[in-house]
């Protein structure tokens, strides 16, 4: 069975004041509970701290790290979380390189829309290994 969106907590992890407003906005008006982190070290401690977050929704770049080190924190975890990576734009070879990498899927802004509650959806199945066709949320608004 699928985890009911109310149970799910997700960690937003962004250095850009304006794009995690509108992505934690976005998550919460679709019944998805959000706690912010603003760079790689305070996201570990949080995950240390709290319930093990389902997703993470991580900037591309940190102050202190990359996406790809969110992904190997979220591994480390014992309840592995689908890691979203979030670019500023529609970027092809970060997209695949985050695919590559690990990460579940790669969305960028605008959050507006059905894109995102749709990767959501796919991530919180429990089959889901990856984005699915219709799940290529950042170039489905580009």
């Amino acid at each position: 069975m699928v985890e009911s969106k109310k149970e799910t907590f997700a960690l937003v992890i962004e250095n850009r004041n304006t794009t995690v407003r509108g992505l934690s906005f976005a998550l919460e008006s679709h019944g998805i509970r959000t706690r912010r982190a603003r760079s790689l070290r305070e996201a570990e401690e949080i995950m240390k701290k709290s319930e093990a977050p389902r997703l993470v929704f991580t900037d591309a770049l940190l102050a202190d790290g990359t996406w790809l080190d969110v992904v190997r924190l979220a591994n480390r975890r014992a309840r592995t979380a689908k890691v979203v990576v979030v670019s500023p734009t529609a970027d092809t070879r970060l997209y695949l390189e985050a695919l590559e990498g690990g990460a579940f899927d790669c969305v960028a802004p605008p959050f507006a829309g059905a894109d995102l509650p749709h990767v959501v959806s796919c991530a919180l199945r429990p089959e889901s290994r990856g984005p699915q066709p219709a799940g290529r949320a950042m170039y489905a608004s580009s």
